[in-house]
């Protein structure tokens, strides 16, 4: 189902974005996704999205995948599935994206001074109800540049994380 687009934006939301699907022929209208609580603002503008979801029965996860061309380059694919109760494992594969678009959201002391390059590979994360339970990443930053205090890194850069929450 699909909704009319609003007369007018809430405050703070940004320009609309119109997104198109070719087959259906269908628009969806959507704000930049944006974090506000960040200075300078983060900001990642889709200039192409293709979302589907799938249940096979009422009390089923619901698969889904979706595949977004970023303004600021590259695309990236999710896939994956969600529960009633908000039980989230999805994969998302990056491929040629910029990293100046992620720059804000890096923070703490330890920011990069200078970040750049183009990020390829898969970010898989599970999340129970909003909260990180894992997260592996296979990255490889292509023609990157990335300098943290006195530390600079060039060229071809793969970064491998297996994050997990301790507990205890």
């Amino acid at each position: 189902t699909f909704w009319p687009l609003p007369a007018t934006w809430p405050s703070g939301c940004g320009r609309p974005l119109a997104t198109r699907c070719p087959s259906r022929g269908w628009w969806i209208h959507r704000p930049p996704t944006a974090s506000h609580s960040l200075s300078p603002p983060a900001t990642l503008v889709v200039e192409d999205l293709d979302a589907k979801a799938r249940r096979a029965g009422l009390l089923d996860p619901v698969s889904f995948d979706a595949t977004a061309r970023l303004a600021s380059g590259g695309g990236i694919e999710v896939v994956g599935t969600v529960t009633a109760d908000a039980a989230v494992d999805a994969t998302a594969t990056l491929d040629g994206v910029d990293t100046k678009a992620f720059a804000p959201w890096l923070a703490g002391a330890n920011r990069p001074k200078d970040l750049s390059g183009l990020l390829g590979g898969t970010v898989h994360a599970v999340l129970d109800a909003q909260t990180p339970k894992r997260i592996d990443a296979k990255l490889v930053l292509e023609d990157g540049v990335v300098e943290i205090e006195s530390v600079r890194l060039q060229g071809r850069l793969a970064i491998t994380a297996d994050l997990a929450p301790v507990e205890g």
